[in-house]
């Protein structure tokens, strides 16, 4: 009955966002849908331990214009996880299969943090697919890290503090400290946070952990280079554990590429100000 109401309501949904489901390599996928299936498509890419609410208070502002698509990274959200490890280039592959699956001849590609660094890797890998890229927050190299945010991350990744912390407080309560003492959560409400943590909870910790340690590893950099497709870097000019310079770093790295930095905002500037960051995003895909 559960799951009855809540296809119910989602095919009624006042927002307009269709749900499916699609299995890839035995792996059940969840993705929505928005706006006009004849206009161009924005594939969208959500970051570490989200899902396509990440685009909520954009996709009013976006599916005016265009189809928009987001998938649930597999192991996050209603998406189940890889039977392989959670790597950026693994999620990329796993990226092509999915629009393949889904009919994406060629598409527009947005991708937040996390999302933004698969995206980075697959416009590298598959430029006859893409069109305009807009990475927000990517994470292209590790050594760009602050200090304190590569030490915690190792040691928060550690299987052993995962375990520790999972069994002392639930994996639910954990995640949702860890995203208070986020200084760039700031702006959220307990509310919002509880959701975000509650969505963790119910996914795989496996998947977490491989993707966090792979963001604190990582090189993007040869991949940057690669990069065909015009390119928009945007994020808050407020971010707390990346300096600004990174994205000066990559914008030379990709050819063709413009920054933005949204005033008053912080990594989560979908978010924070979903009319700022739409207004750039559009004025760049329409270009």
């Amino acid at each position: 009955m559960k799951d009855f109401l809540k296809n119910l309501f989602r095919k009624y949904s006042p927002n307009g966002v269709k749900h499916h489901t699609v299995t890839i390599d035995g792996s059940r996928i969840h993705w929505v849908e928005a706006g006009d299936p004849e206009k161009p498509t924005l594939l969208c890419v959500d970051g570490w331990m989200g899902s396509w609410k990440a685009f909520k208070r954009v996709i009013p502002h976006l599916k005016k214009d265009y189809h928009v698509v987001i998938f649930d990274l597999p192991g996050f959200g209603e998406s189940d996880p890889l039977s392989s490890r959670h790597t950026v280039a693994s999620i990329s592959e796993f990226l092509r299969k999915f629009v393949q699956e889904i009919g994406l001849k060629r598409f527009h590609l947005l991708g937040l943090s996390f999302g933004a660094a698969v995206s980075l890797h697959f416009a590298a890998n598959n430029s006859e697919m893409v069109d305009k890229v807009v990475l927000q927050g990517a994470p292209f190299d590790s050594k760009l890290f602050k200090l304190w945010m590569r030490l915690g991350a190792r040691l928060m990744t550690l299987p052993v503090f995962i375990r520790a912390a999972e069994f002392i407080f639930g994996q639910e309560f954990l995640v949702f400290l860890v995203l208070r003492a986020q200084k760039d959560m700031a702006f959220a409400t307990d509310e919002e946070l509880w959701e975000k943590a509650n969505r963790t909870g119910r996914a795989s910790a496996r998947a977490a952990m491989e993707s966090a340690q792979d963001v604190t590893r990582i090189d993007l950099r040869k991949e940057a280079k690669l990069i065909k497709s015009s390119t928009l870097i945007i994020d808050g000019e407020n971010v707390q554990f990346r300096p600004l310079a990174a994205w000066k770093i990559l914008r030379e790295l990709i050819p063709n590429s413009d920054l933005v930095l949204i005033k008053d905002a912080t990594h989560t500037v979908p978010s924070q100000k979903p009319k700022e960051f739409s207004k750039e995003v559009l004025r760049f895909l329409k270009a």
